[in-house]
């Protein structure tokens, strides 16, 4: 079961089945923790970039599935955008592919050393999306979602490899500066168990 929590029910309407609530001039966006990559450790052996460490098989093997349970949730995406490593590009590509998105936007706001005013700056600029996919990095998302949410990066979500957060974010007029409604939080099982 889809629990949907949000702090305006006044200008919020529900849709059955999908979950998907959206305010006066909201913009849902969906944020999404890459998959299982390989082991940090393993991978610093090979004296690459950490920026380069990929999915593990395994890893992807599980997004897919994710990625289906999340299509059950949201019927449509308008854009995905991605963290520019490699982990989370690989990640976007496989959500991207099963809601038929053709182009994924690598984006800096996502890396894991921005500030979330920086993604604030792109939304703004995005203009108007119905819903927006994003794929990043554990401690870069809890304090983005954090943000959002309260105007405070401490955490105050968690978010586990391919789990998802979606919120709606009242995007219009292009003064956003933060500021959402958390309208469901998924972990990567849960999601699994709903591809079928």
């Amino acid at each position: 079961m889809v629990v949907c929590y949000t702090a305006r029910p006044s200008g919020a309407s529900a849709s059955v089945g999908a979950c998907e609530l959206h305010g006066p001039a909201g913009m849902q966006l969906l944020v999404i923790r890459h998959a299982r990559a390989e082991s940090v450790k393993r991978f610093a052996k090979t004296g690459r970039s950490d920026d380069l460490r990929p999915l593990t098989a395994d890893g992807r093997e599980r997004m897919q599935a994710i990625a289906s349970g999340l299509h059950r949730l949201v019927s449509n995406l308008d854009l995905v955008a991605t963290s520019p490593l490699v982990r989370a590009r690989q990640t976007a590509e496989i959500v991207a592919a099963e809601f038929g998105v053709t182009a994924i936007l690598e984006l800096a706001a996502l890396h894991p050393d921005a500030e979330p005013a920086e993604f604030a700056d792109w939304v703004r600029a995005a203009g108007s999306r119905e819903t927006i996919a994003i794929v990043g990095h554990d401690a870069h998302l809890r304090r983005l979602v954090s943000w959002i949410l309260t105007r405070d990066t401490r955490s105050i979500v968690e978010i586990r490899k391919g789990g998802a957060i979606m919120l709606d974010v009242d995007a219009g007029g292009g003064e956003w500066n933060g500021g959402g409604t958390l309208l469901w939080s998924m972990q990567p099982h849960q999601l699994r168990m709903l591809c079928g």
